[in-house]
């Protein structure tokens, strides 16, 4: 039976234990949750993946001993990640990882963490998961490059949520970011959802090699939305993630995606073949490396020194 440890089963974590249930082949689930308010909600979904065959475990610390685990996720917040992921990498035989973004605070670790993945010889992907979507994948292959992309929302928690939009320019161009500007941001910051971690509104943007541009405003603003123009040529195609619907040449269609928690191929794929469609650590770095700097300048914190980006 192939092992799975889950590190931390909050709210996207949850997502992951869920999508894991519907893994057809039984598994064992390790989940390691500190917070007992959320143990109920936890072990009610044991019971429901037991039906499946899959058997369980929750504890409030990392299991003891040298185990061996054929996928790790790793599903904390950012500013605990790095501890979570060397205490993994000590303590157990991992043959891969996926990871939560935003990955790290730093890009300090995000160099350490890639270091210790590759002499660990685990292979790792970080959950930006529009690339699993299959109405991108139709997209990718039938445009032509490069393709650019405008977004815009309300509510997109752009802080959060701007590596996916950084990792799907990428994803559709098969081609690499080269610069990125948050000038476009309004002043200041507001506080997150989450504790000692904050938000922003405005306007980024980005660029790749070949010249495809993406420009992701997020307005603060109810109620929550996400459009998303994508360019071609004399292509455009507009979709509304919250609704699965497309329009191109005026003819409106359904638009494929998926939540976290119906994303069973991933984790087959891990499991089974050692890799999935998720994003390469070493591309994700890259992603991150210009956000954690152009955040980083916009709140007026030291890229020199490395400070710790307030974002999760």
């Amino acid at each position: 039976m192939k092992r799975v440890l889950l590190a931390g089963c909050g709210n996207i974590g949850f997502r992951h234990l869920q999508a894991l249930c519907t893994v057809p082949d039984p598994i064992h689930i390790t989940v390691v949750e500190p917070n007992s308010a959320v143990h109920e909600r936890i072990t009610g979904q044991f019971e429901a993946g037991s039906v499946a065959g899959h058997t369980f475990e929750l504890s409030i610390v990392m299991p003891t001993g040298n185990e061996k685990f054929d996928l790790a996720v790793v599903a904390t917040a950012a500013a605990q990640r790095r501890r979570i992921v060397e205490e993994i990498l000590e303590h157990y035989d991992v043959s891969v990882m996926i990871l939560e973004k935003i990955l790290f605070q730093t890009v300090g670790d995000l160099d350490t963490v890639g270091r210790l993945l590759d002499e660990s010889g685990v292979r790792a992907f970080v959950n930006c998961g529009r690339r699993t979507f299959d109405g991108y994948r139709n997209l990718r292959s039938r445009l032509s490059r490069p393709i650019s992309i405008e977004v815009r929302g309300q509510g997109l928690g752009l802080a959060s949520n701007a590596v996916h939009f950084l990792d799907l320019l990428e994803f559709l161009n098969d081609d690499s970011l080269v610069a990125m500007d948050a000038s476009g941001l309004d002043s200041g910051s507001f506080p997150g959802k989450r504790p000692g971690v904050v938000e922003v509104f405005g306007t980024i943007t980005a660029q790749l090699a070949n010249g495809a541009r993406l420009s992701v405003e997020s307005l603060d603003a109810d109620p929550a939305s996400i459009q998303v123009h994508l360019r071609s040529g004399s292509t455009l195609v507009s979709i509304d993630e919250l609704t699965r619907t497309q329009v191109e040449d005026s003819r409106s269609s359904a638009f494929s995606s998926q939540n976290v928690s119906e994303t069973t191929e991933i984790y087959v794929d891990a499991l089974g073949a050692g890799h999935c469609s998720l994003t390469p650590y070493v591309d994700s770095v890259r992603q991150h490396r210009f956000f954690i700097s152009e955040i980083r300048s916009h709140l007026e914190l030291s890229n020199v020194d490395d400070a710790p980006c307030p974002v999760s």
